[in-house]
């Protein structure tokens, strides 16, 4: 059967870094399951603490593979995309602006985003051995104006809707022209 030669995930988040607008895109270095690390109690993501006597020591994060990430940014980069790059912390529940000051520090500080489906993709990337990369585009700021984070949305929405087609115009560009090149893309 054939693999997936990329597990893709785009969607929207919330923005922990004061420098980031409705709008920006995201590409993670790293994702987080913040419920685990966060939250009080520390798990790996899929297993369940109780049953883990060694879950104080578990690290719920995800790194990028290398090659994947080589790839994105060159896809981005060509399309002349302007994008971050950072931890996204991801969880189950919604995370309130009142929140996400207190997530500022999770997994050592300096996360940008926080998301709700990042963290479950990965993980089931990873598990499978496929390579993978996640993008966001904010929805709302770190501490939104008199319009709430409603206002903030309305302004992202179609611009995350945007800058999601256009990043995978730009993958699916980029992994033709390899394809059709004849190059070899190992670990991606």
């Amino acid at each position: 059967a054939p693999r997936p030669e990329l597990v893709l995930s785009l969607g929207v988040g919330g923005a922990l870094a004061a420098s980031l607008a409705p709008g920006d895109l995201v590409l993670a270095l790293r994702v987080v399951k913040h419920d685990t690390r966060c939250g009080g109690a520390l798990m790996r993501p899929g297993e369940l603490w109780l049953s883990d006597p060694h879950r104080d020591k578990r690290d719920p994060g995800f790194d990028a593979p290398a090659a994947a990430l080589a790839f994105v940014r060159g896809a981005l980069r060509g399309g002349r995309m302007v994008f971050r790059e950072g931890t996204l912390l991801s969880g189950d529940e919604f995370v309130t602006a009142e929140r996400k000051a207190a997530l500022a520090d999770c997994d050592g500080g300096g996360a940008l985003m926080v998301d709700m489906e990042a963290a479950g993709i990965v993980q089931a990337a990873t598990r499978h051995s496929l390579p993978w990369a996640a993008l966001r585009t904010t929805a709302d700021r770190l501490r939104p104006g008199a319009g709430g984070a409603e206002e903030d949305y309305l302004v992202a929405k179609a611009r995350a809707a945007e800058s999601a087609a256009a990043v995978v115009r730009r993958v699916w560009d980029g992994m033709g022209h390899q394809r059709r090149g004849g190059t070899s893309r190992d670990g991606l």
